[in-house]
């Protein structure tokens, strides 16, 4: 290159903004955040400090405690050595801080030297030592108090984000191949938008090849005599790399971004590791739409938190969690028992005839006055789901449950038609268009009035157990969660009635019309609620009632003690769909690449812009639950019971039929006899448990 630098140096590599590499060896760095001090976080009470590593070396790290409960922290913590993708600055201590309060663990974040001023593979040796370092205090030799007092050394774990990734995936390799010393081993691999690189890379996207094209010009000046793209440094895939088949851990988890130019290459490190011989599990999750690096720039944004645990980073290190050594109940039980209820409109009869059965069992073991209610903690429901959640939990005269899980079913096919009413004879169709045109297609009346009559004057304070019910507030767009665990010790104004709730989260668009209520509280204070139903938000609230749960945790609640937040191996989750049309493919980019406005609000007698926005919630919910409890190895411990064959009539909200309620009942009763199954991460659709293959729905709830 022909550019010179400041000083007249001639310049090997120009990253505009970022950093600029003189033949004499000097670096300038443009790429400036302000530098964050260790300190104990106010939001987190995560306390950090910075620690020497190798005296005289220069090698230091910084470390993370998570804050303890109420009398102390009553084990020992796990350990993440993870090396960042650069030092200290505001979005990376942040992002470290987050990994700490959100698993539990301790974070050894590492900081290690970085090239091109140190040269590739020097920084592979930090990190080697640095592992070396925490393994020492295993032995009584570490001087890290906070390693030696806290420290559990049998669950190591390793991670890193971005050319700490990198780093992290050889400080395993190496940990396979040579012993780290004093017994330890390492659990498990997180990776976190890796920097790999590799001679077959494609890009498609402009910004992608940009991005791409950039660090294939970094990496010789960071790694000096390098082969290339195909360096086993850079490419762990390679021919002629080593076999991963090495890989010193028996956990790894592979986070990517869907924007992300080195997207493919995290994609095929899981193939090959899959295909090698390594002899453990992995996992691979994708954050549509994002690039690499974002959760760094939005710590707690939607997009970032979806990725769970928040941010990005620390659900990744979901994989640090296993299983306590010794479990102490929390005051509910050894497991926090959650049921969850997806919207669904008249197809809520299916999940009604599965709780019809549950408490059935339960009756056997503990005599017919046993109800649902009973043996929950939470019960948490959206629209459809949420009504029923309402019925299980209000309260009668006598403090016990309202409705027996039987009763649900005969008041959906006593009320369904009223609330639902059809349009007969050869016009109906036409009339149904006119009237969406000018309002919902049904006026609710008959809804607020049966819902007002049931539920009374009961308020959510009054629940039996806690409920958890999600609404959208289209005023302040955004979403209102009714939580009893909000209300039980404070007269505030979330304490709704349950019956406007429940008109609330049921007030799906387009159906039937949005709900406006005013609560006040003992000291005068009002609240206005403009809601419409929470499928638009949660129509599987399963993951919004761990999340309450967790809340509870997180604020020491004594009924959870000494659980930790995000810990879900401790939740025992029955998660109930309403059925979907999968199989049946009822829309396609070759019909709706045509339509318009009213198209997407009504097409067929359905409504493709609702079905699309509640499905997709309802499974991103069940899919991420799934592998996060996959992960824990507590698989056994997450039930979703779904069916996604129905077809016609079967699939809709409101053909509230007596002849359509009736074989929606009747495909609830088959479902208690199909197999066990899990949401294939891939297509969505529902697929026999491996391990379950013979154990049907029924008799995993008998359990």
């Amino acid at each position: 290159m022909s550019d010179a630098g400041a000083r007249g140096d001639e310049v090997i590599h120009d990253a505009p903004n970022f950093i600029r590499v003189d033949k004499s060896g000097r670096v300038e760095r443009f790429l400036r955040i302000d530098f964050a001090p260790p300190s104990t976080d106010a939001a987190t009470g995560v306390s950090s400090k910075d620690v020497v590593v190798v005296p005289g070396d220069g090698l230091s790290a910084r470390i993370y405690l998570p804050a303890a409960p109420t009398g102390g922290y009553g084990h020992r913590l796990p350990v993440l050595v993870f090396f960042l993708g650069s030092a200290f600055d505001a979005a990376t201590h942040g992002h470290a801080n987050l990994l700490a309060a959100r698993t539990g663990a301790i974070v050894v974040s590492v900081e290690y030297r970085l090239a091109p001023e140190r040269p590739v593979p020097a920084l592979y040796g930090d990190a080697w030592a640095a592992l070396q370092w925490v393994a020492s205090h295993a032995a009584g030799q570490g001087q890290e108090p906070w390693l030696t007092a806290h420290a559990d050394f049998g669950r190591l774990h390793v991670g890193g984000e971005s050319s700490g990734a990198n780093i992290a995936h050889h400080a395993a390799m190496r940990a396979g191949a040579e012993e780290l010393g004093h017994g330890m081993k390492v659990n498990s691999l997180v990776l976190i938008h890796p920097y790999f690189l590799g001679g077959d890379s494609s890009e498609s996207d402009e910004m992608g090849m940009a991005l791409q094209r950039e660090l294939v010009r970094l990496w010789p000046v960071v790694c000096p005599g390098t082969s290339g793209c195909d360096d086993p440094w850079i490419n762990p895939m390679a021919d002629g790399a080593p076999s991963l088949a090495v890989l010193g851990c028996r956990r790894a988890l592979m986070c990517i971004g869907g924007k992300d130019a080195m997207r493919g290459r995290g994609k095929l490190y899981c193939e090959k590791l899959r295909e090698c011989g390594w002899q453990g599990e992995v996992e691979i999750w994708e954050a549509d739409g994002q690039g690499h690096g974002f959760h760094l720039l939005w710590l707690t944004s939607t997009q970032a938190e979806a990725q769970h645990p928040q941010p990005q980073g620390t659900r990744a290190s979901l994989s640090l969690r296993e299983t306590e050594k010794e479990i102490h109940p929390p005051t509910y039980g050894n497991l926090i028992t959650v049921l969850s209820i997806d919207g669904g409109g008249i197809r809520g009869i299916i999940p009604a005839v599965v709780l019809t059965f549950l408490e059935s069992e339960l009756q056997k073991l503990d005599g017919e006055k046993a109800r649902i209610a009973d043996y929950f903690d939470v019960i948490s429901g959206t629209s459809t789901g949420g009504l029923m959640t309402a019925m299980l939990a209000a309260p009668n005269k006598k403090r016990r449950p309202l409705f027996a899980a039987k009763d649900i079913k005969a008041f959906y096919m006593n009320h369904a038609p009223k609330i639902f009413p059809q349009l007969r004879g050869p016009f109906g169709r036409m009339m149904r268009i006119f009237r969406s045109m000018s309002g919902p297609f049904y006026d609710g009346k008959h809804l607020h009035e049966v819902v007002r009559e049931k539920l009374g004057s009961a308020r959510l304070h009054q629940a039996l157990t806690n409920v958890v019910i999600p609404t959208f507030d289209i005023k302040w767009l955004q979403p209102t969660i009714f939580s009893s665990y909000e209300v039980k010790k404070n007269n505030n104004t979330m304490d709704a009635l349950l019956s406007d709730i429940c008109i609330s989260t049921t007030a799906a668009p387009t159906y039937l019309p949005a709900h406006f209520f005013r609560t006040e509280d003992c000291h005068g204070n009002i609240k206005e609620f403009n809601l419409i139903d929470g499928g638009v938000a949660a129509n599987n609230p399963a993951l919004v009632a761990i999340g309450e749960v967790s809340k509870q945790i997180f604020k020491q609640n004594p009924d959870f003690f000494p659980i930790k937040p995000m810990d879900y191996g401790r939740f025992l989750v029955i998660s109930l769909g309403t059925g979907s049309p999968k199989i049946e493919v009822k829309y396609n980019a070759q019909k709706a690449k045509s339509w318009g406005v009213l198209d997407w609000l009504l097409v067929g007698g359905s409504t493709p812009l609702v079905d699309i926005f509640t499905q997709a919630s309802a499974d991103m919910v069940d899919i991420h639950i799934a592998a996060v409890f996959k992960v824990l190895h507590s698989e056994q411990n997450y039930l979703r019971i779904q069916d996604d064959t129905l077809q016609g009539t079967l699939a809709s909200v409101d053909v509230a039929t007596r002849d359509n309620l009736e074989k929606l009942a009747n495909v609830g009763e088959m479902l208690l006899n199909k197999p066990v199954s899990r949401a294939n991460l891939e297509t969505g659709q529902m697929v026999p448990a491996c391990n379950d293959s013979e154990i049907t729905n029924g008799e995993a709830l008998k359990r």
